[in-house]
């Protein structure tokens, strides 16, 4: 993984990001010595997220498993839908 400081990172844009692009390099910007932000190829960032995505499934599961009084949202946008639904007829029958 390269660093650069954040000054020396606008000067050579360009290069920084071919080589997150095109060589799959990592590049952690640095400010002030400190790290500070990172450019990753998109690839890399597809994969994160999918990872963030099976977790945050995995934890509403575990939620939804330990509370037998919570509602799948499949139904509650059904009954939404039903309820709207009647609420139609009604404005419509009183017209």
């Amino acid at each position: 993984m390269d660093r650069i400081g954040a000054r020396e990172a606008r000067l050579k844009f360009a290069d920084v990001l071919n080589r997150a692009a095109f060589a799959k390099n990592r590049i952690v910007f640095t400010k002030n010595g400190k790290d500070v932000a990172a450019l990753v190829p998109i690839e890399d960032l597809h994969a994160l997220e999918g990872l963030e995505d099976r977790a945050d499934s995995a934890a509403a599961r575990r939620i939804l498993a330990s509370n037998p009084r919570t509602r799948k949202l499949v139904d509650v946008i059904a009954e939404d839908t039903e309820a709207r639904t009647a609420a139609r007829k009604r404005v419509a029958s009183h017209r």
